[in-house]
């Protein structure tokens, strides 16, 4: 059975910026990015940590100064937003 709807949807996503974090080298990697984006670091308590313009030349983000903990990451581009919580050890 296919649904002609979800296959839409899942296209769309699949062309969405996004990001995924590299724990071992303490790296955030981006993909689709088409323009400029803004990533926003933010603690456990929501105090803002760090920011960033990241462009389409931008393939990685060292987050190599923050400290141990948990954080908010943000990706805010001009259709879209993406939030992921990372562990940083």
């Amino acid at each position: 059975y296919s649904n002609p709807v979800l296959e839409i949807e899942e296209a769309l996503l699949s062309d969405r910026p996004t990001f995924y974090y590299a724990q071992d080298s303490r790296v955030l990697r981006f993909q689709n990015l088409s323009g400029s984006a803004v990533v926003s670091v933010f603690d456990i308590n929501g105090k803002a940590v760090y920011e960033e313009e990241v462009s389409t030349q931008t393939e990685a983000l060292s987050l190599e100064k923050l400290k141990h903990g948990v954080y908010m990451v943000s990706l805010r581009a001009e259709e879209s937003a993406e939030v992921k919580k990372i562990l940083v050890n």
